[in-house]
């Protein structure tokens, strides 16, 4: 090897070195996006936190059993979440959703208007509470919550091996 080449290659791995802080703080976020398991409590709370930082009342929060997705490498927990809400502050809950640090789509989204409670009260800017119905999912990298019938019978078979002797 020449002391040209020894030089180029040093400088590849200098340079190499000066991006690895930055890739690993990339692999930091692409893992708290997408986490290795469902890490629900986790979520729950991140959850709560961005209803209560943008002034938006929870009433409903359920997540559903984790569901693998065909051909994919990733496994999707189906959210359902009601709220209370003003307009302005529905916005923000949106915008606050967007950029939570778990990776969230919202699928689908129901916005009941708001209704007076009496005769004489006329609806205003003020009082307009929003019944607002999200479906959304979160994701969790491989096959990890998911319980399949495989591992179901492997441990059944196990159990069954085990007890039998």
């Amino acid at each position: 090897i020449s002391v040209d080449q020894a030089n180029s290659v040093l400088a590849q791995l200098q340079a190499a070195k000066s991006q690895a802080a930055l890739t690993d703080a990339a692999l930091l976020k692409a893992g708290t996006m997408v986490p290795d398991s469902p890490q629900l409590p986790t979520l729950i709370i991140e959850m709560q936190d961005i209803a209560n930082a943008a002034g938006v009342t929870v009433t409903h929060f359920g997540p559903s059993v984790p569901a693998a997705t065909a051909g994919a490498q990733f496994t999707e927990i189906p959210l359902s979440l009601t709220v209370n809400a003003h307009w302005d502050d529905l916005l923000d809950y949106l915008r606050r959703i967007n950029d939570s640090t778990r990776l969230l789509r919202v699928s689908t989204i129901a916005i009941t208007p708001p209704v007076s409670t009496s005769t004489t009260e006329t609806v205003t800017e003020e009082n307009q509470l929003l019944g607002v119905t999200l479906s959304m999912k979160a994701y969790v990298i491989g096959n990890n919550g998911v319980l399949s019938s495989q591992t179901a019978t492997s441990t059944t078979a196990t159990a069954t091996t085990t007890t039998g002797q």
